[in-house]
């Protein structure tokens, strides 16, 4: 199964995808792959956001109670 990271989120349900925070995800035993094409992060008001592209990828199995969904 992979390591288990136990973790308390807080969930974003406005969100157009399912994000992580890059130094949140170097902290943690996680493999991510290169993007081969950045993906432009831009802000509610249409501003670039200021910590820059989405670069990698990583596959996760989230757990909620008995769900469980990969993202």
């Amino acid at each position: 199964m992979g390591n288990l990271i136990k973790v308390e989120v807080l969930l974003n349900s406005r969100a157009t995808s399912s994000f992580i925070d890059i130094q949140w995800a170097r902290q943690r035993p996680l493999k991510h792959t290169p993007l081969l094409k950045t993906i432009p992060v831009f802000n509610v008001d249409g501003m670039r956001n200021k910590d820059g592209d989405i670069t990698h990828s990583a596959t996760l199995l989230v757990r909620i109670g008995k769900n469980a969904e990969r993202l």
